[in-house]
């Protein structure tokens, strides 16, 4: 499997993807699995306030840009509909708010878009494990994982800037690029 990300600038607001864009994509028969690809940087207020970047995802995360869940559950595509205030994070970012406690089932506070937001930890995720994290891990230590659609309402934009794309093995990436 091999695979692009599609993406485009906060400057092209309205050329930017929409959850239909991102339904049309996830239909055709070239590809494997697409998963989008929100980001908006917030703080964590049940620390020491430090820098997170929060990253809007679906539940084709791991087979996509490879949200590895070690721990409780992945984002699911309830979660994705009901637009529901959970989240994923990494062990280090755990161990830094709740140290060696289980994080599931406990809240952790985002500051993000002007207000405190509070989200429910269904999951581990393996640090390093995501392209994004290995990517932004040095600046944004804390990355965390909620529904693309809770980021999309929290954010009041319903748009989507990135959108990551496997394609299957019978086509080649420049016949998917193409058609795309």
């Amino acid at each position: 499997i091999s695979g692009v990300s599609l993406s485009k600038t906060a400057t092209e607001n309205n050329d930017m993807f929409s959850n239909e864009d991102l339904n049309k994509i996830k239909k055709q028969n070239y590809v494997e699995s697409a998963t989008p690809v929100i980001t908006a940087t917030g703080y964590l207020k049940n620390n020491d306030d430090s820098k997170a970047l929060v990253c809007g995802i679906d539940e084709n995360a791991k087979s996509v840009i490879s949200v590895d869940t070690i721990k409780g559950e992945k984002i699911k595509y309830s979660d994705i509909v009901s637009k529901s205030m959970v989240c994923q994070i990494d062990r280090e970012t755990s161990e830094k708010i709740f140290g060696n406690k289980n994080p599931l089932g406990k809240k952790v506070d985002i500051f993000l878009c002007g207000e405190t937001n509070t989200f429910t930890i269904v999951g581990l995720v393996k640090e390093s494990s995501s392209i994004l994290q290995s990517s932004v891990g040095e600046m944004l230590p804390n990355i965390i994982y909620v529904p693309f659609t809770t980021l999309q309402k929290i954010m009041g934009n319903y748009k989507i800037n990135q959108i990551a794309v496997n394609f299957s093995g019978d086509f080649s990436n420049e016949v998917c690029i193409e058609k795309i």
